[in-house]
C-alpha cells in the first residue's frame, strides 16, 4: 500500500487565515511608530535640503535628549504596569532647585546632588502614596504633579534662573566627538 500517515494537527484554512491576519495587524500595529517616522523624515527631507545634514539631525537629537532621558525611566515605570504624570513637574522642580543652588553659590556636585535627592524624595512620595495610602498610580502622580509644579512656580517667583557657573554649563554644552554631551548621556542611560 502507498498511503500517507496523517497530519498530526490540522487546522481549518479559515482559521489560519484568520491568524495570519491578526499576525500582519499586530506587526504593523507595533511597526506604525517607526512607519510614522520614516514617513515624516521623508516628509521633510523633501522639504529642506537641511534636514538630512549632519549639523540638523545632532541638533535634533540634542532637543530631545531632556525628553529622551524622562522617558527612559517612565519605559520602567510603564513595563512595570504602573504609571506617572508628575515627572515633569519632578523635573522642573529639580532643575530650579539646583540651577538656583549653584547660582547661589553652591558647588556644583553638591547641588547636583541636592537635585538628584530631591527628586528620589519625589520619586518617594509618589511610591508612598500609591503603596501604603492604595492610591491609583494616575490619581497619585496627577495630585504629586501639580504640587510639585507650584512648588517650582513658588520657588522662582515665576521667573527663570538664567546664571548657572561657566563649569556646569561647558560639561552640558560640551561634545564627545560630534555628539554633544546630553545625547552621550542620554545613549549611556539607555544602554544601563
Amino acid at each position: 500500500m502507498n498511503a500517507t500517515p496523517a497530519p498530526l494537527h490540522t487546522e481549518p484554512a479559515e482559521k489560519t487565515k484568520i491568524g495570519r491576519r491578526v499576525v500582519v495587524a499586530a506587526s504593523l500595529r507595533e511597526a506604525g511608530t517607526l512607519i510614522g517616522l520614516i514617513a515624516l523624515m521623508i516628509f521633510f527631507a523633501s522639504q529642506s535640503p537641511i534636514f538630512l545634514t549632519e549639523r540638523n539631525l545632532i541638533n535634533i537629537l540634542q532637543q530631545s535628549s531632556i525628553n529622551a532621558c524622562i522617558a527612559i525611566g517612565m519605559t520602567l515605570v510603564i513595563i512595570s504596569g504602573g504609571i506617572d504624570l508628575s515627572v515633569g513637574a519632578v523635573a522642573a522642580l529639580t532643575g530650579v532647585i539646583t540651577a538656583d543652588l549653584m547660582f547661589r553659590g553652591v558647588p556644583v556636585p553638591l547641588a547636583m546632588l541636592a537635585g538628584t535627592a530631591l527628586g528620589i524624595g519625589c520619586g518617594v512620595v509618589n511610591g508612598l502614596l500609591i503603596s501604603r495610602a492604595k492610591l491609583q498610580p494616575f490619581i497619585a502622580t496627577l495630585g504629586t504633579m501639580s504640587v510639585f509644579r507650584a512648588l517650582a512656580l513658588i520657588y522662582t517667583g515665576g521667573n527663570p534662573i538664567l546664571s548657572v557657573p561657566p563649569d556646569y554649563r561647558a560639561f552640558f554644552t560640551g561634545t564627545v566627538g560630534p555628539l554633544p554631551m546630553s545625547v552621550v548621556i542620554v545613549a549611556v542611560m539607555a544602554v544601563l
